[in-house]
């Protein structure tokens, strides 16, 4: 099983890649790993009602938005229900 870290990681890489101003939902991001990195989320398993790796993901967007202890600060801003905008940080 792969460490949940990378898998939140490559979410965070790929969120970075975007280029500013860039609007994306969760389903983008799912697509990209499921397609990019099918053996890392297959590894991952499956929870009660998804895909593991979509927890994983999920907390990658976290942490680009600087939330929950996230260390790149303001590069995602939220706009509506699962829908982010990728902005420049703000350092």
């Amino acid at each position: 099983m792969p460490k949940k870290s990378s898998i939140r990681d490559l979410a965070r890489e790929w969120i970075e890649r975007l280029p500013i101003g860039t609007v994306f939902n969760n389903d983008d991001l799912y697509n990209y790993l499921s397609r990019n990195y099918r053996e890392e989320c297959k590894a991952a398993g499956d929870a009660a009602n998804e895909p593991r790796f979509h927890n994983s993901a999920r907390w990658g967007i976290q942490w680009a938005k600087g939330g929950k202890g996230g260390r790149d600060e303001g590069i995602v801003k939220d706009l509506a229900w699962e829908q982010h905008r990728r902005v420049a940080p703000f350092r």
